[in-house]
C-alpha cells in the first residue's frame, strides 16, 4: 500500500488554490497511490476541518482527513 501523508485540499497561498477531492483521487489513481491523508491550509480552522471532512466523507477509503488549527483566525 502506498500512501501519501501530505495532500493539500487548499494552499495557504496569495490566490488561494483549491483541489477538488475527485482531483486528488483521479491524480493518486494515475500514479499508484492508494490513500492520501488531506488537509486545508489559507483558510479558518473551521473551514479546514469542514473541508477534510467532506473529502473524507466523499472517499472514505481513500482520503484520510487532518485537523489543522490557526491561533490567528
Amino acid at each position: 500500500m502506498i500512501v501519501d501523508s501530505h495532500v493539500h485540499l487548499k494552499h495557504g497561498d496569495v490566490n488561494r488554490t483549491e483541489y477538488r477531492a475527485e482531483t486528488i483521487v483521479y491524480t493518486m489513481d494515475t500514479v499508484g497511490i492508494d490513500v492520501s491523508v488531506v488537509f486545508a491550509m489559507g483558510t479558518s480552522t473551521n473551514r479546514s476541518i469542514e473541508m477534510a471532512l467532506e473529502a473524507h466523507r466523499r472517499f472514505p477509503d481513500r482520503l484520510i482527513p487532518y485537523g489543522l488549527c490557526y491561533s490567528k483566525f
